[in-house]
C-alpha cells in the first residue's frame, strides 16, 4: 500500500532461506567455543543496516559486543527499527523519517539472531548477531565465508541460519596455513 515501496528495483519476498546454486547467503557463523570473550577493539566503524527498497540491507548483519550498528533509512518514506530480544534486553524501537539521519545503537549483550522489524511494513526483517569476540563472519551470495586472523587452536565453529536453525563442527587451525569447511543444513 505505500507507493514507495511500489517503486522498488526488486521485489519485496521473503529472504528466511537465499539459495545460489545449492549455497545458502545469510549465515551468521562464529566460533562457538574455544576462546576467550574479549573487548569490541576501540573505534571499531558501526555495522550498517539500511532501509533501501522497503526492506533491510544486508539482511543478516553481526557486530562485536560492544559495538555498535548504525540504522540508515535510504528511502522516501518513514521506516521503523523495532528488535525484539527474547532475554529480557531492552529493546531498540525507533522510527526514521524518509531519507532522515542514522541513528547508532550499541550492543552490549551477546546475542544470535536478534530479530528486526519495521511496524510500518511488517514484510521487512533482518537479524542482528552480536559476537563475544572478533571471529565471526556472514556468507555472501556465493555462501562463502572467511574467519580472518584467527589464532591455531581447536574450536566449535556455529553456522546460524534463521529458519533451518544452527549447526555446530569442530575445527582445527594450524599454526600456518588456512582450513576449508563446509556446513550442511537439511530442507525443512
Amino acid at each position: 500500500m505505500d507507493p514507495a515501496c511500489a517503486m522498488a528495483a526488486t521485489p519485496n519476498t521473503s529472504e528466511a532461506v537465499v539459495v545460489n546454486d545449492h549455497l545458502l547467503q545469510n549465515v551468521y557463523v562464529y566460533i562457538k567455543s574455544g576462546l576467550p570473550a574479549s573487548s569490541a577493539p576501540a573505534g571499531a566503524a558501526p555495522v550498517v543496516l539500511d532501509q533501501k527498497g522497503c526492506r533491510y540491507t544486508p539482511h543478516v548483519i553481526a557486530v562485536q559486543q560492544g559495538g555498535t550498528v548504525e540504522f540508515k533509512n535510504s528511502d522516501p518514506t518513514m521506516h521503523n527499527i523495532h528488535t525484539t530480544p527474547t532475554d529480557g534486553s531492552p529493546s531498540v524501537d525507533v522510527s526514521e523519517g524518509p531519507m532522515g539521519a542514522p541513528q547508532t545503537e550499541h550492543f552490549d549483550k551477546v546475542e544470535t539472531m536478534l530479530p528486526v522489524r519495521c511496524n510500518n511494513h511488517p514484510w521487512m526483517q533482518a537479524y542482528i548477531n552480536v559476537a563475544s569476540t572478533p571471529y565471526f563472519a556472514v556468507t555472501g551470495a556465493n555462501g562463502g565465508f572467511v574467519i580472518p586472523n584467527l589464532p591455531p587452536g581447536t574450536y566449535t565453529l556455529a553456522a546460524v541460519q534463521e529458519t533451518l536453525g544452527e549447526k555446530d563442527i569442530q575445527v582445527t587451525v594450524p599454526a600456518k596455513g588456512t582450513v576449508k569447511t563446509d556446513f550442511t543444513f537439511a530442507a525443512k
